[in-house]
């Protein structure tokens, strides 16, 4: 007998085999990850296949439940306190089969540390005024900061997003404390505190930018006060390889020399020539023409500033030197007297080097220098050669008139050694200061310079004699 099926068992059995072999069931255990932060701690979790089902995640925060939601796969707990313990706990429940899995955990919220403080940089200061500006300070949970601004107690600004500031009323010849509050979105902060000295009435120093030669140019400037009336001197002044004029002009004697004698001082700043080494070069290694900066600049002088275009001396030091030499071929007929230091002219150069005028010259050099060495290298030629150059410009006898200064510093284990080279009426247009056994430095600055002397006091005490019409 032929056994037959009735028709709703067969309909029951095809009912189990589409969907009976779906059951749900729940992971064998499923693993939370939390990072945590100073305030907040992101759960996550391994993800897994739903089928369709509604999976029901529950969490709760030291016993008490503070989220729940279907089929999630992380959450964000907000508002926690920082450096403080929690025990946390997340559920999962199957809808259909109310079966459940947990993860029990601990975390401590993460200090909230207050944001890293930059630093002051006094750009300008005039007798009324302080420019500053501040590098940028990061808080180191990466949110927004704040710049609360304080002249001594006193909050002067407040939930500034730029990093600069000008104190304006001030009293001339005062020292000021100015600070930089920095805060992040929750209250956290730091502070950078810079002390200032307000110039004498009519004085400023500053780091100034314009356009030279149709290029963006930054000058160091120091005016001296109003007590100086009428045209003023110009001592511009050309760093070194790989140097920064700012804030190097601010902690120098230059700017106090020209306030004590009344005239401008200037420092042009160099481009870079590779990256982070600024350094002077002539136009034909390089697609800017410093000459012409130095050149403009000097007329801005003249036009704004009410310089005396009879008294322009130009100095400099290292690659600063040898672009003093260049720009006295350039510009001898601006030029009313040039002082370079441990600076000489390189070979290249030398050859062509002429002068349809006389040029009076202070050369300031060391006898140890190994950087640019005095009696000259493959790169650049002896100051001996130099030196008989010039003093044939200038028309002058070959034997010096020989000076041994002051050895005021005995613990520099260096002299310094004057030697006059005049014409016929006696009037020194050439002057060599030899630094017995100095190294590559200028004297008076350095660590490792000779202390018997200021370079600022030595090359005024020469380029003051000379005027650009003397020539």
């Amino acid at each position: 007998k032929a056994l037959f099926m009735p028709k709703w068992t067969t309909l029951i059995c095809v009912i189990v085999l589409l969907f009976g072999c779906q059951k749900t069931t729940l992971p064998d255990t499923f693993q939370v990850t939390a990072t945590v932060g100073f305030d907040n701690a992101e759960l996550s979790w391994t993800s897994f296949s739903s089928n369709g089902e509604e999976w029901l995640f529950k969490i709760f925060l030291n016993d008490s439940l503070i989220h729940e939601d279907i089929n999630i796969k992380k959450y964000d707990i907000q508002g926690l306190e920082e450096m403080t313990f929690y025990a946390c706990r997340v559920l999962l429940t199957s809808g259909s089969y109310r079966d459940s899995l947990s993860e029990t955990f601990t975390f401590t919220t993460q200090e909230n540390l207050p944001p890293e403080p930059g630093e002051i940089t006094v750009v300008g200061i005039g007798s009324n005024s302080i420019s500053i500006s501040w590098s940028p300070s990061f808080d180191p949970e990466g949110f927004t900061v704040w710049y609360d601004v304080f002249l001594g107690d006193s909050l002067v600004c407040e939930d500034l997003r730029k990093r600069h500031f000008t104190f304006n009323n001030l009293d001339p010849n005062k020292t000021y404390q100015l600070s930089v509050l920095t805060r992040d979105r929750q209250g956290k902060e730091s502070m950078v505190t810079e002390n200032c000295i307000s110039l004498k009435s009519g004085a400023f120093l500053g780091l100034l930018s314009d356009y030279f030669d149709g290029r963006p140019r930054e000058y160091g400037i120091y005016e001296p006060s109003d007590k100086w009336e009428g045209k003023r001197p110009v001592v511009i002044y050309l760093h070194g390889h790989g140097h920064y004029i700012w804030p190097f002009m601010m902690e120098r004697y230059f700017p106090q020399k020209a306030e004590k004698e009344g005239f401008i001082f200037l420092m042009p700043q160099a481009f870079e020539a590779e990256q982070g080494q600024p350094a002077w070069q002539p136009e034909y290694y390089s697609n800017w023409n410093d000459f012409a900066f130095i050149d403009e600049l000097i007329e801005k002088m003249i036009n704004e500033n009410d310089a005396d275009r009879e008294r322009i001396y130009l100095s400099g030091f290292s690659n600063g030197g040898f672009m003093t030499y260049l720009t006295a071929k350039k510009l001898e007929h601006k030029l009313a007297a040039i002082a370079p230091m441990g600076g000489l002219i390189s070979t290249y150069e030398f050859p062509k080097y002429s002068l349809r005028e006389r040029m009076p010259l202070c050369h300031i050099h060391g006898s140890a220098d190994d950087v640019v060495e005095l009696y000259g290298n493959d790169t650049h030629v002896s100051f001996d050669l130099v030196l008989e150059q010039f003093l044939g410009f200038n028309q002058l006898m070959q034997e010096p008139i020989v000076y041994d200064l002051p050895d005021k510093n005995r613990n520099d284990n260096s002299t310094i050694t004057r030697y006059d080279y005049q014409n016929s009426n006696e009037e020194t247009w050439v002057r060599f200061y030899l630094v017995n056994n100095g190294k590559h430095s200028y004297p008076g600055i350095q660590n490792w310079s000779n202390m018997d002397a200021h370079a600022a006091d030595l090359i005024w005490e020469f380029c003051n004699n000379f005027k650009l019409s003397d020539k």
